[in-house]
């Protein structure tokens, strides 16, 4: 299950859902290092029911300027998509992802000056695109803190 019978690629929910689990990590884990905080026993970092959002968390580091608005903007696309996979049964594409948020398409235009996404492969395409900037982002801010020790 996740993996496409008729290939070895993830199918879109399994790598959004994968994508996730690890970007939330590794957002908990910055948190967890710049408060001075063991994320595993934290009640607010961890993955316990009681954990702060991801919004709550980009926040966090949107007041400690750790990110900047136009960062923030790009996890909150990545959650956004991330919530249709997790949350909505009609969404099994990125092409069908886009279409159910709001404005995703023209947002995705002002990021990456792009026309249109003609195909499941452009979408596809777009979110990879949008996770490599928060892959760089995070490990921007790792190299930060890995600088000041």
């Amino acid at each position: 299950m996740g993996i496409d019978d008729n290939s070895n690629e993830l199918n879109p929910r399994t790598m959004v859902l994968e994508a996730s689990v690890q970007i939330e990590s590794n957002i908990s884990d910055i948190l967890g290092y710049l408060l001075g905080i063991d994320v595993e026993a934290s009640r607010s970092l961890s993955c316990k029911s009681t954990a702060l959002s991801f919004n709550a968390k980009l926040n966090l580091l949107l007041d400690m300027n750790k990110l900047n608005k136009p960062e923030v903007e790009k996890f909150v696309i990545f959650s956004q998509i991330r919530n249709q996979f997790a949350h909505n049964v009609r969404v099994v594409s990125f092409d069908t992802c886009i279409n159910e948020i709001e404005g995703l398409l023209n947002r995705f235009r002002k990021l990456y000056d792009i026309l249109e996404l003609d195909t499941e492969f452009d979408a596809q395409s777009y979110f990879i695109r949008i996770l490599q900037d928060i892959v760089l982002i995070s490990s921007k801010i790792i190299k930060e803190i890995k600088n000041k020790k």
